[in-house]
């Protein structure tokens, strides 16, 4: 529910603000949150692998850009599920990098993925190509994300690795906010926190759950968010779907909701 009104918040922002901007905030938001928890819990800040930390906070960092990106030129659900299709990246990272033997089932999986995507394209594809684009780019980045956070979490806390990821992405866009800033309004202060704060509270929600939790079982739990996207988007911006474009977004949510679990219950 978190990281789907996140995505919302960022597209309800009323001014033209740059993608910069954007991703300043949240991050700013989330830091100031993050610094005192850190404290509370005498977490290190530096971390042992600073070389993995910092490759996780790129990926992350270019993969959340692009994901702003898109949520402010498609419809959320659409930039939603684009952004939901790092399973099947993951499927395709881990051949040549973790060496991973791919089932028929996983490539039966990846195959219907692919049929969402031609949907789910024809509708948008040829008038917002490039956001389409962003968003498909923005997926394969999480998957990068994620197959570092797995090497990671052998040796890391998790609050260190999200200190890593929201402190590299301030330092990175600062430079353009500082070049093309513009005054937000008060409406715009206000999705803007909230932006931070419904990530805040969707990372802690996260790593609460895989601590307690079976990771095979809570990852199913990550494909209300599209769900919930179209209800969102539906509610406040009258977006609808067409038959091919719904059918699209149910075929990809279901291949990576299997590819999740899958690749979960293997400790990717």
């Amino acid at each position: 529910m978190a990281f789907a009104m996140m995505g919302a918040c960022v597209k309800a922002i009323p001014s033209d603000l740059s993608t910069a901007e954007v991703v300043w905030v949240r991050s700013v938001v989330v830091l100031l949150i993050l610094v005192p928890w850190m404290l509370w819990q005498r977490t290190s800040f530096r971390g042992r692998h600073p070389l993995f930390l910092f490759l996780r906070a790129l990926s992350g960092f270019l993969a959340m850009f692009l994901y702003f990106f898109t949520l402010r030129r498609l419809s959320l659900a659409t930039a939603v599920v684009l952004n939901y299709t790092s399973p099947i990246f993951v499927m395709l990272l881990s051949i040549p990098f973790l060496k991973e033997r791919v089932s028929f089932s996983l490539a039966a999986a990846f195959f219907v993925s692919f049929i969402g995507l031609v949907c789910l394209a024809q509708p948008e594809f040829p008038l917002r190509g490039p956001a389409f684009l962003a968003g498909l780019v923005s997926g394969c980045l999480v998957a990068i994300a994620y197959i570092t956070i797995s090497y990671l979490g052998r040796f890391e806390s998790p609050l260190t690795v999200i200190f890593h990821f929201t402190l590299w992405s301030i330092l990175f866009v600062t430079p353009p906010t500082v070049l093309h800033f513009q005054k937000p309004t008060s409406p715009d202060w206000l999705f803007l926190i909230g932006a931070g704060l419904f990530a805040c509270a969707g990372q802690w929600g996260m790593t609460k759950a895989y601590f307690h939790g079976p990771a095979s079982v809570i990852s199913v739990f990550s494909a209300i968010t599209p769900l919930l996207a179209y209800l969102i988007g539906f509610l406040f911006w009258q977006e609808t779907l067409t038959p091919l474009g719904g059918t699209g977004i149910a075929l990809i949510v279901t291949a990576s909701a299997f590819l999740s679990v899958q690749y979960h219950r293997r400790g990717l």
